[in-house]
């Protein structure tokens, strides 16, 4: 038997929605730890100039990893929109569908 539509579970998007959240904050705490300051004497007198690239290869990284927090906020956001729009449209479906019989 073919089907038109699909079937979704709002509790287990938003279930997906709490553990991106959570997933996020541990990253956003990945992107403080990373910011970090190198001191030029760490690599010595012959490599202090690779302290330099090691602050701005640090400061790439902790970029990437703020921006990756962010798209997973706004992925927990959308989730959570999306879960409530379903719930929305299934909810009216099932009143115009209780209301044709009348």
């Amino acid at each position: 038997m073919v089907r038109d539509g699909f079937e979704v579970s709002t509790g287990a998007v938003r279930q997906h929605a709490v553990s991106l959240a959570g997933i996020r904050g541990d990253v956003a705490a990945c992107a403080s730890a990373a910011d970090t300051t190198v001191d030029p004497m760490a690599f010595g007198l012959v490599n202090a100039p690779l302290a330099a690239l090691a602050g701005s290869l640090a400061g790439a990284v902790r970029t990437a990893i703020s921006d990756t927090a962010e798209d997973l906020q706004e992925t927990v956001e959308v989730l959570r929109a999306q879960a409530r729009q379903y719930d929305a449209d299934d909810a009216s479906a099932r009143s115009r569908v209780r209301g044709a019989g009348r």
